[in-house]
């Protein structure tokens, strides 16, 4: 027998030689902690870092909310994901606007794309080259602006993060991904704590236990319809 390239003959070789029948390869289980984080805020925080404008024409029944604590939230990342939660599709604009305490102009101001299915979405500062600087209070804005209905205001919903940079870096780095999100949520970082929680959901789908423990953290801190979400079937 000729074989017409050398390619061929290595494809043959292999074929031979190779046991057959291998499985495909299993995906890692899901790192599980089981038990529910439990949220602690930052000593000395004071409510009031969350908001939300629900006004809206009677004809629509949009629900906007950011999963943010009703104080200053910590991350102790530069880039943080923030996360927010929509109700049901919408043909509305939705803006992102990011402003610090020491500024008058806007951080970042950018349009979003519009989400194509409900629930919770992401924007990631990665994304736009956005840093936070420590010790510095920033305030976040997801609204959805009806473009044609003059009837209808703007939904807007805001909250307060800070980055720090004092964290007990061992004790965190000591925990393997099951435990992030709570340690992190011990730590007080809240966004850390969603930042993870979220990861698991998205990597891990089937996994009814992520879904319970982000319903939880959403209980502790007053978003009961995220809550809500979290907890259908």
């Amino acid at each position: 027998m000729k074989y017409r390239t050398t390619a061929g003959f290595i494809i043959l070789l292999l074929a031979a030689i190779l046991p057959q029948g291998i499985a495909a390869e299993e995906p890692p289980a899901p790192p599980i902690n089981p038990t529910m984080p439990f949220y602690v805020p930052p000593k000395g925080s004071a409510i009031g870092g969350r908001f939300s404008d629900s006004s809206r024409g009677s004809h629509d029944v949009i629900t906007l909310m950011v999963l943010a604590p009703d104080h200053v939230g910590l991350t102790k990342h530069k880039q943080p994901t923030l996360y927010w939660y929509l109700s049901r599709p919408t043909t509305y604009s939705i803006m992102f606007t990011l402003v610090d305490s020491e500024s008058i102009a806007p951080v970042l101001e950018t349009r979003l794309n519009s989400p194509k299915s409900p629930g919770i979405q992401a924007i990631r500062l990665s994304d736009y080259g956005i840093n936070l600087v420590p010790g510095v209070s920033y305030r976040w804005f997801v609204s959805a602006m009806p473009d044609r209905d003059p009837s209808s205001r703007d939904i807007v919903a805001g909250a307060v993060i800070e980055h720090v940079d004092y964290v007990e870096a061992l004790y965190l780095a000591e925990a393997g991904r099951g435990d992030q999100v709570h340690r992190y949520a011990e730590a007080g970082l809240w966004y850390d704590a969603i930042d993870a929680i979220c990861s698991l959901i998205q990597t891990y789908p089937q996994e009814r236990i992520y879904r319970m423990q982000r319903a939880s953290l959403m209980e502790q801190v007053g978003l009961k319809e995220i809550a809500n979400y979290d907890s259908r079937p």
